[in-house]
């Protein structure tokens, strides 16, 4: 694929976003699929975009799990959840993506006897401080792209045929570069450690850098897990597809940082870019609908090949993504051993 392509979706991508919210004509509907008997699993679906996804997946009649951090808000939104859709069959797990341990056990444990239709990597996060993970990865990079990574290589053996691994990621993976993402050290601590101590806070720039960073890292571990799926004797039979997809530019809550990973001296910052996204943005409802769309529709069962969506149209992802080479580093360098068995 040229890089004219990739810039040229890049453009049209940008301009989506921009006018999602307020132009006339650009918001998508949702065309519900009747999914009585499929299990659905969701991460950060609590809140914002996850729980309007698990909303129009309890509609269609699938049964839903919700993976949250806080099984408290998890129960919460569970309840609300039943008492909008009428469906019943939606059920709450924790998980923490920033612990590796987490979310292998949870992965572990899962019940073999009941297969996995679809599993959503929706959880994502920003921040303004630099901070290590007590697995000791970039905690940006861990939460975005190495826990649901982790995640869907555990789940593998429990995957139904025809299941979908769909990673929401972000626009924002294009502003990654070849130079951005060093095979060597994923979590850049060589030159983030250089800047700051850990805990320390970092300006927004470096904020989105981190995010944009992490989103291009997930959507490369993406494309390479439907090629071994593919290549693979065991699961190229069972045609699992891994799809990628931008929700727009979304007034959703990782606009709101979790409380441990806020730096109280760039407020005001962020409270100015809340409020632009406030205006911009289109709602978290809006931000479902891609997803639940490769959930639930025949595009996805049609087409065994890594797809990034952009508003329920397949695009060319940015450079990075299509760097055989790099991507195959960075699987190389962010599965363990351990991980990748279920692929042997």
């Amino acid at each position: 694929m040229s890089s004219f392509a990739s810039s040229w979706d890049k453009f049209v991508g940008v301009l989506n976003m921009a006018t999602a919210g307020w132009m006339p004509g650009r918001s998508m509907k949702t065309e519900f699929v009747d999914m009585k008997g499929k299990t659905c699993l969701v991460t950060g679906s609590n809140v914002g975009i996850g729980y309007e996804i698990a909303s129009k997946l309890a509609k269609s009649g699938a049964t839903v799990y919700l993976l949250v951090r806080d099984p408290v808000k998890g129960e919460v939104a569970r309840t609300t959840l039943i008492d909008a859709t009428g469906n019943e069959d939606i059920h709450v797990r924790a998980i923490d993506m920033g612990s590796l341990a987490s979310v292998r056990e949870f992965a572990s444990t899962w019940d073999s006897s009941v297969p996995i239709h679809v599993l959503i990597n929706n959880a994502g996060m920003v921040t303004s401080k630099y901070l290590k993970t007590r697995d000791g990865h970039e905690i940006t990079l861990q939460v975005n792209a190495l826990a649901p990574h982790i995640l869907s290589l555990g789940l593998l053996p429990v995957l139904a045929d025809n299941a979908r691994i769909i990673n929401v990621t972000s626009h924002a993976h294009y502003e990654s570069t070849l130079a951005d993402l060093p095979a060597d050290d994923p979590n850049h601590h060589t030159m983030l450690g250089g800047l700051y101590k850990d805990g320390e806070g970092i300006p927004l720039s470096r904020t989105m850098w981190l995010y944009s960073r992490s989103k291009a890292v997930q959507m490369m571990l993406g494309r390479e897990l439907q090629h071994r799926l593919s290549a693979s004797s065991v699961y190229g039979p069972k045609k699992i597809v891994v799809h990628s997809c931008q929700p727009g530019f979304v007034a959703s809550t990782i606009w709101e940082e979790r409380p441990d990973t806020q730096d109280h001296g760039t407020e005001r910052v962020r409270a100015t870019l809340k409020k632009i996204v406030g205006i911009l943005a289109s709602t978290s409802e809006q931000g479902a609908v891609t997803p639940y769309f490769l959930a639930s529709s025949a595009p996805a069962k049609e087409v065994y090949d890594f797809g990034y969506w952009d508003r329920k149209v397949k695009r060319v992802p940015g450079q990075p993504v299509l760097n055989e080479s790099l991507v195959s580093a960075y699987w190389d360098a962010c599965t363990p051993d351990k991980d990748s068995e279920t692929l042997a």
